[in-house]
């Protein structure tokens, strides 16, 4: 496919005026998705710790994976980062748009890729700098509520509300911005306040069609594994902590992956099961062993996403009321709001509720991942190193 860039030279060579970058929107035959990026900060190479005062740039990894798609792409930070694009094939990234406060350096898939740099030390545009890592509000993130007077903080505001409200208006302000800029409205804004400098951010396409009656999620969590019997697998090697085997003839199947501890994992699919792919949860960092890892993969673990992963259920049965949909905890729960259990019992209902907290918000970010409810649970405390868990 012949990028729009080589377009436009074709054209000059021809006779044809030259167009402004501005206009290359109106050249594509189908219409792009804007698609954005905002970190905190990028990650320092593996085993390196950022002090304080530390002004070094990290760096972030994004995977672009839109096949059949033209893609203008935002990326936006904190503080200074380099960013590492990966352009998967029969995706087209038309034209790249930097934000954030600091200036940021792009490197990677983007040969005659136009990149606009509108920074605010770059561009003195404040719209531009982006949310820093924070995602909006849902209905502010569809487009349902603007908000377009910045919050003011008083003596009496509730400051996680207070946050939050800053958060929404700071993405109004940068979706107004991109629309005048571009023409176009988000199609998805991934926010991560830290990102690791060895794990991508992956942009793709939808997990399955809408509506697929062969679409079907899997949910698996652990709790204790790596740490029976001493064993320690490092990450990349041939050998897996946990195999996974996946016969669902007829099915595209979606695993959902997760646990408490570090884990390799290795999967096995059945001929007639095709695996749409994989979302690593839990809250130590998970990976799939070397065999595997071009399986179409996100990351939504502890390490990486912080508050926005998907932490599973640890191994731990949630309430038979929660596991039913009945109820749903949609709060993090604190031991002093049961001032009338002795310290036993307030332990107890602690670890339950942290359990149904954990598995609700896992089950609200599947279904905003992939549009579907857990066909099967496989909740599991502990689980020896070596062992195969069949999901059919």
């Amino acid at each position: 496919m012949i990028h729009v860039v080589y377009m436009q030279l074709i054209a000059v060579a021809l006779g044809a005026e030259p167009q402004s970058l501005e206009g290359l929107k109106a050249d594509v035959s189908r219409k792009p998705e804007l698609h954005g990026v905002s970190i905190g900060r990028g990650g320092l190479p593996a085993g390196e710790r950022r002090l304080a005062r530390d002004k070094r740039a990290g760096s972030a990894r994004v995977v672009v994976d839109h096949p059949g798609t033209n893609i203008v792409l935002f990326l936006g930070a904190g503080k200074r980062t380099v960013w590492h694009l990966t352009v998967r094939e029969e995706t087209v990234l038309e034209r790249i748009i930097v934000g954030g406060y600091y200036h940021q350096e792009v490197m990677g898939d983007i040969e005659a890729v136009p990149i606009e740099h509108l920074s605010y030390k770059d561009a003195m545009d404040s719209t531009m700098i982006g949310t820093r890592g924070k995602m909006p509000s849902r209905d502010v993130l569809e487009g349902k509520r603007l908000v377009s007077e910045r919050p003011q903080l008083r003596a009496n505001t509730d400051r996680k509300a207070f946050l939050q409200e800053e958060t929404d208006y700071k993405f109004t302000q940068l979706a107004r911005r991109m629309r005048e800029h571009t023409g176009l409205s988000f199609s998805s804004y991934t926010a991560q306040y830290a990102a690791l400098a060895d794990v991508p951010i992956v942009l793709m396409e939808d997990w399955i069609p809408k509506g697929d009656p062969a679409a079907e999620l899997h949910f698996v969590s652990f709790h204790i594994a790596r740490q029976l019997g001493g064993k320690q697998v490092p990450r990349g090697e041939t050998e897996a902590d946990v195999k996974i085997k996946v016969s669902r003839p007829g099915k595209r199947v979606v695993l959902f992956l997760s646990a408490y501890d570090p884990l390799s994992w290795d999967l096995e699919v059945a001929p007639g099961t095709t695996l749409a792919g994989v979302i690593l949860g839990g809250y130590e960092r998970q990976d799939l062993i070397e065999a595997v890892r071009s399986t179409r993969t996100l990351r939504r673990y502890g390490e990486s996403h912080g508050a926005a992963s998907l932490p599973g259920c640890h191994g731990d049965m949630p309430s038979a009321d929660v596991f039913r949909g009945e109820r749903r905890v949609t709060e993090v729960p604190y031991g002093r709001d049961q001032p009338n259990l002795n310290p036993n019992e307030k332990a107890r209902w602690y670890s339950q509720a942290m359990t149904d907290y954990a598995f609700s918000k896992t089950l609200s970010g599947l279904r905003e991942l992939t549009g579907l409810k857990p066909t099967s649970y496989h909740i599991i405390h502990t689980i020896a190193p070596g062992s195969t868990l069949i999901v059919d």
